[in-house]
């Protein structure tokens, strides 16, 4: 089984169980598996920004916190795999674009439902 296999099964199960916090962490996985065909300095940018939000975030996963969120995010990954198996770039951008749109909306909710201590999203 090849990487991007055995992290799409880590996702899976822990979709299914609805672990957010396992999810949050495979999630993570997924996408570095999507990225990891990209130049290094790519890669590195965008892993520099991950670590920026997860630092600035500490302790709140949005799985965690919103563990409904997790069949959609799921969802887009599933086109997002397909589409990149395909190699269907606009397809790919397109799914993208939308699991990013969704993903800042989930954040804003949980945001604004929330009393989070100031200084943290």
């Amino acid at each position: 089984m090849g990487a991007r296999a055995a992290v799409w099964v880590r996702a899976e199960a822990a979709a299914r169980a609805g672990d957010g916090h396992a999810f949050s962490v495979t999630n993570r996985a997924l996408h570095e598996a999507l990225e990891a065909p990209a130049p290094g300095l790519v890669k590195e940018l965008i892993a520099d920004l991950w670590n920026r939000v997860w630092h600035a975030r500490r302790a709140f996963s949005l799985f965690a916190l919103q563990p409904d969120h997790i069949p959609r995010a799921q969802e887009e990954h599933r086109r997002l795999f397909a589409a990149v198996e395909a190699c269907d770039s606009a397809r790919a951008r397109a799914v993208m674009e939308e699991h990013r749109a969704e993903s800042l909306a989930a954040w804003r909710a949980v945001l604004a439902a929330a009393e989070l201590p100031r200084g943290r999203p």
